[in-house]
């Protein structure tokens, strides 16, 4: 006999079986990336795009295969897209990777799961060694607007190690360039000044330099 399962067990047992599914999503990424889920519209009307989907007056609403072109949402992904239906169903998101866990934040978010997006955020700790947020960096700027969280905790990170950005300062975006350097809680070590950093995000945004005396009001 199967042992007893807890909610969040049964709705993953469900996920990965496909049993009792009554709808079926087709995603489409990059480079042909394809993935079928076989999921339950009783589970995943948790989620509001959902509910708004299959309730509203759709052509959705009456059909049992949706199809989805991730690459019409900015971030969106197949991989993404797989990890936050597994925490809708069973409120857990395995982060083996920052640049995974950058596609769940954007997926959950497309998802409409608000909550979801704030809990794991509070999750990440800022601490981190920057190498191991540069794959959040784009992430957090396409969605500065949309996940004002993720930009916050993406840049208090970047301002622990002010050396680390400057090492690679092409790879992070202007928009974490220019606020990094105006941040309040940048940390300045003793051998490198406000005005070198400035100095190199200008080289790097390929920008104009004032006279060679200091960074533009604009950046400082």
């Amino acid at each position: 006999a199967m042992a007893a399962m807890s909610l969040e067990e049964h709705h993953q047992w469900l996920l990965s079986t496909g049993h009792f599914s009554d709808l079926t999503l087709h995603a489409r990424g990059a480079a042909g990336c394809r993935k079928k889920w076989r999921l339950h519209r009783s589970v995943v009307v948790r989620s509001p795009y959902f509910q708004r989907m299959l309730t509203g007056d759709w052509d959705e609403a009456k059909k049992q295969e949706i199809d989805l072109e991730c690459l019409e949402v900015p971030g969106l992904t197949v991989d993404g897209l797989n990890a936050a239906l597994h925490y809708l169903y069973a409120k857990k998101l395995e982060m083996l990777s920052m640049e995974a866990f950058a596609e769940a934040l954007v997926a959950l978010k497309f998802l409409l799961l608000d909550d979801a997006v704030t809990e794991l955020l509070k999750s990440l700790d800022v601490t981190l060694p920057c190498k191991d947020w540069q794959s959040l960096t784009a992430s957090a700027a396409l969605h500065r607007e949309t996940m004002p969280g993720l930009w916050k905790v993406v840049l208090e990170a970047l301002c622990r190690d002010p050396i680390w950005v400057l090492d690679h300062v092409a790879e992070v975006h202007p928009d974490l360039l220019i606020a990094l350097v105006n941040h309040s809680s940048l940390r300045i070590f003793k051998d490198i000044s406000r005005y070198r950093l400035a100095e190199q995000i200008l080289q790097a945004l390929e920008l104009p330099q004032s006279n060679g005396h200091a960074a533009p009001r604009a950046i400082l």
